[in-house]
């Protein structure tokens, strides 16, 4: 073993010195950062779709953004820490509250396993507050640096076998609406604003304040294995699915040829820690890496090298450790990369669980012909889900999210949108949904059919917002032709709530 790492560590610093000579002149071009955000123009965390906002407010209180809200007639945005790409956080001239700042934990209650906070706050706040207790966050997102309030607009989810998205493990949530009232929203309490305003993308009003479960921060035991993609679905449902131990799990989808995998699950377990941090230091990387990761996007011969010897070598060793410690992974340490000329994004696509390897040979021919340059596909499970009138899990389903690099020129966004719809096209024909805070390029016919409840959800913000202040580019994409539509059919009075 000491020779093989004698070995790995000769080519790492191999790769790692022709890396950097190839590629020094367009590095010195490149500057590898955090967001930087000019005043009144707001972004993504791409940066690629920079938009004029009238003004930007960070408020501290509840109150701040019910008088902000009531004071004012015009459009609304609201974005936590930017990481939506798919337009959600972005509106011409619009009011943007930027929620940073709002970021308080208001009560905690250990007995009950129960936080409430402000919607501001991120993950990696509410973990450094429980883990001292021993508790752990019951859904997440698979990095801690997303905001809960971004994190419910969107309903993410992560690896959690069992508990799949968000949704579920919140107990109640409190909302401005755009005529300035506050209202309290739960599975028994004004229960539409609840399932609509969680995975609404900001349509509906702003949520202020959320109370979460929690759970035990227990020891969990790695296992992984390789598989070949057409074995992977009997043996997730024999060893996977039905292993009630089982936690956290994905697999790795490995390009260019998408044959085979590597499968990570994480089990309850007694053994001793073999790691004693509590939780992940999360420092930014050197900048080499993000060289390196760009190679890798691009190049065959890295992808094997990966494949073949740096995860073999990662995985070797035998690993316990604490819930939180595993879930407390940021963005930046996850590998993402932003420069002036191109940036990592990611897509998501949720397939039903028996059209697996069907979608798998539709994404290997989309991808060869348009030679795209992906760098990973993680697939993770989540279960089937009707909560949320923009649920994507109408069935149990495998999710497939996409990492790659793309280019910010006009070319390189030509050639992500082709094979981007086509990918939208195989999810909708394998009865499957594309997740939609990404870079998806999707028409209003694909939306309604990847999202049937979609009418309803409509139906939801005329009554909620019937002004429709609270806009993003994400919604006005497709809000005019959905309303339109002679399917849907708007039953709601657009001059009261009828809130609780």
């Amino acid at each position: 073993m000491g020779f093989f790492k004698l070995i790995f560590q000769l080519l790492l610093i191999a790769v790692i010195v022709v890396s950097v000579v190839a590629v020094y002149f367009s590095s010195q071009k490149q500057q590898f950062s955090s967001v930087d955000l000019d005043s009144y123009v707001e972004n993504e965390v791409s940066r690629a779709e920079p938009v004029a906002t009238l003004s930007k407010v960070k408020p501290v209180t509840e109150q701040e953004i019910v008088d902000l809200i009531a004071a004012t007639a015009g459009t609304v945005t609201v974005s936590g820490v930017h990481h939506s790409l798919g337009g959600q956080i972005t509106y011409a001239h619009s009011l943007f509250l930027d929620m940073s700042d709002f970021d308080k934990v208001l009560e905690f209650d250990t007995e009950a396993k129960l936080i409430t906070v402000q919607s501001g706050i991120k993950w990696s706040q509410i973990q450094q507050v429980i883990d001292p207790h021993n508790l752990s966050i019951k859904v997440m997102q698979d990095n801690n640096d997303y905001t809960v309030g971004g994190s419910l607009s969107v309903n993410a989810h992560g690896r959690f076998v069992t508990d799949g998205s968000i949704i579920n493990s919140v107990k109640s949530i409190r909302i401005v609406l755009p005529d300035g009232q506050v209202y309290n929203a739960s599975p028994e309490q004004n229960s539409t604003l609840f399932y609509g305003a969680i995975g609404g993308f900001g349509g509906v009003g702003v949520i202020v304040q959320a109370t979460l479960e929690l759970v035990d921060n227990i020891a969990l035991e790695r296992s992984t294995r390789i598989l070949s993609f057409n074995e992977f679905n009997n043996y997730f449902k024999g060893n996977i699915l039905n292993d009630e131990s089982v936690v956290l799990h994905q697999a790795i989808l490995y390009p260019p040829s998408f044959e085979s995998l590597r499968d990570v699950s994480w089990r309850k377990t007694d053994k001793a820690l073999t790691d004693n941090r509590r939780l992940q230091e999360n420092e930014d990387e050197p900048w080499w890496e993000s060289v390196l990761l760009t190679l890798k996007a691009k190049s065959s011969m890295m992808h094997r090298f990966q494949k073949n010897l740096v995860d073999p070598y990662l995985y070797n060793d035998e690993v316990v450790v604490s819930r939180n410690l595993e879930t407390s992974y940021s963005l930046r340490n996850s590998g993402f990369i932003n420069s002036d000329e191109s940036t990592m994004v990611m897509q998501e696509y949720l397939i039903p669980v028996n059209r697996f390897e069907i979608f798998v040979f539709n994404l290997r021919d989309i991808f060869s012909r348009h030679q795209a340059d992906i760098f990973k596909i993680l697939i993770s499970y989540l279960p089937q889900n009707h909560d949320g009138l923009l649920a994507g899990a109408s069935a149990q389903v495998f999710s497939f999210k996409l990492i790659y690099l793309q280019g910010k020129n006009k070319q390189s966004r030509r050639q992500v949108e082709a094979w981007t719809s086509e990918l939208v096209r195989a999810s909708i024909e394998s009865n499957g949904t594309h997740i939609l805070p990404y870079l998806i390029h999707d028409s209003t016919r694909q939306l309604y059919k990847a999202y049937p409840a979609s009418n309803k959800f409509f139906e939801l913000k005329r009554k909620a917002d019937p002004a429709d202040r609270f806009k993003n580019l994400f919604w006005e994409q497709h809000r005019h032709a959905v309303y339109a539509s002679a399917e849907i059919k708007l039953k709601v009075p657009v001059n009261s709530t009828g809130f609780q």
